[in-house]
């Protein structure tokens, strides 16, 4: 439901701004990894600067709350080193700024590969690091062919 996929416009954007910091893996001269972070968070469409800097007062007033945008491995490689080496080196830099990385994670992805543990893994390399879940969110639909049956409202929708 939230927004993942930027149109082509926005995508160059991000690409081009130099507050976004890009980590591409390589092979064979191609790019074949992705990895995008930054702490100008007000750079972030999706996300809330004002939570993220009441939650981390203290990170707020350093600026070294980031945001990691994406984490991306062509198809082909996926499940080899390439992903883990980039969010060890996206990682590596708020660490390098005793800063806080704050990145979501849609249930697809949590599901099929274990996020929880595997968050913990990369943050197992850090000394004295700590990751949680900070906040989650799930979509619901409901699908609603018929109203209560003799409801005060009626059987017509109200618009307003």
């Amino acid at each position: 439901m939230l927004r993942h996929f930027y149109g082509r416009d926005e995508v160059l954007a991000e690409l081009a701004n130099p507050r976004i910091l890009k980590i591409v893996g390589w092979q064979d001269g191609q790019p074949v990894g992705l990895a995008m972070v930054t702490n100008s968070l007000e750079d972030v469409p999706q996300i809330s600067p004002e939570f993220l800097r009441a939650s981390y007062p203290e990170h707020a007033q350093t600026n070294t709350i980031y945001f990691g945008i994406l984490v991306l491995v062509v198809p082909d490689l996926r499940g080899r080193t390439l992903f883990s080496r980039l969010y060890l080196e996206l990682w590596q830099v708020p660490a390098l700024a005793g800063g806080v990385l704050v990145f979501d994670i849609c249930d697809f992805n949590h599901q099929l590969f274990d996020t929880d543990l595997l968050t913990q893994r990369i943050a197992d390399n850090f000394p004295q690091s700590s990751v949680r879940v900070i906040d989650r969110q799930t979509w619901y639909v409901a699908d609603l062919p018929k109203p209560i049956p003799d409801h005060p409202l009626g059987t017509r929708p109200s618009h307003r």
